[in-house]
């Protein structure tokens, strides 16, 4: 800070006026998605939201590589590391917590209706799994293409893999000893 001119001096950081991006030597931490033309969505940190194609979707994501991938999806709301960086064109998500829906490269999600809150919660998601509520830490996180489940508590349902229209709420519930549901 100059108290003579009264003006904050910072080196390092960049504002990219035409593009809706700022960023901190080189690299994009805030920016509307769709090269600036989205103002409807937003993106905080590294890599987040940089796959978008299309602008009004009404996307939202903080923490880096959240929403890496979505490309058409709208609706969808992410926060914390990597959080539903495997959506593609999925429409009304929400992943809360490090790793929550991050899916799998190789069969990006593409459905609705998913919540994922907890570090992990629905990690492994996949393709058309759809209306699945995790709430705990790693709650449904082997979860790949089932739907309508329900798991309140820390690794509830841990092990269902395909398994749909579960319902589970406490501390490890239905857990099992390592019996994926299908």
């Amino acid at each position: 800070w100059d108290y003579t001119t009264s003006t904050l001096t910072a080196g390092g950081y960049d504002t990219g006026t035409d593009t809706g991006t700022y960023g901190i030597n080189g690299t994009t931490v805030i920016a509307y998605p769709f090269a600036g033309a989205d103002t409807t969505g937003f993106a905080v940190g590294p890599d987040a939201l940089v796959s978008q194609t299309a602008d009004t979707e009404w996307n939202t994501a903080v923490g880096v590589s959240s929403e890496q991938y979505v490309s058409s999806g709208f609706d969808n709301t992410a926060l914390g590391f990597q959080a539903g960086q495997y959506i593609t064109t999925g429409t009304d998500n929400t992943a809360v917590g490090n790793g929550a829906m991050q899916g799998v490269s190789g069969a990006p999600v593409t459905s609705i209706n998913n919540t994922a809150v907890g570090s992990e919660a629905l990690y492994m998601i996949q393709g058309a799994a759809a209306k699945n509520t995790a709430v705990g830490t790693c709650a449904l996180c082997s979860t790949t293409t089932g739907i309508r489940n329900t798991g309140l508590g820390n690794s509830t349902l841990v092990y269902n893999s395909t398994g749909s229209e579960n319902t589970a709420v406490g501390n490890a519930a239905m857990a099992g000893s390592g019996v994926a549901l299908t």
